[in-house]
């Protein structure tokens, strides 16, 4: 894959859930994989089409939520994923678009915070 990322990437693992925008009524479950200061990676059951849109609310710690505009960039099977399509794993990049600043601000700083103080054991 070319490599056009500007931000460093931080490896994490953080639950998430997500819908489809415009009115998805299905929601999926996440695992953020890794972070940046404009993107985040997950893995879901589902693969996403470049472009399309979701709202993701990830789970930062058990007491503090983000909800984030996201629109997928890639999407691919995740490594050792089942044949199966209703087995399979992706992961998926996506973008952080505008969206509420607010919310965008709250993980900039999560972000910002956890590469100057990363965690001990990694």
């Amino acid at each position: 894959m070319d490599e056009r990322r500007v931000h460093q990437r931080l490896a994490i693992d953080l639950d998430g859930r997500f819908r489809l925008v415009p009115a998805g009524k299905d929601q999926f479950t996440a695992t953020v994989v890794n972070v940046s200061y404009t993107g985040l990676q997950f893995c879901a059951p589902v693969d996403l089409a470049p472009g399309t849109l979701v709202e993701m609310e990830v789970d930062l710690d058990p007491s503090t939520e983000v909800t984030l505009q996201l629109a997928a960039v890639w999407s691919k099977p995740a490594d050792g994923s089942p044949e199966s399509e209703e087995d399979s794993v992706y992961c998926v990049g996506a973008c952080i678009n505008d969206g509420d600043d607010k919310e965008n601000e709250r993980f900039r700083h999560f972000f910002s915070l956890k590469l100057l103080y990363p965690p001990k054991d990694l």
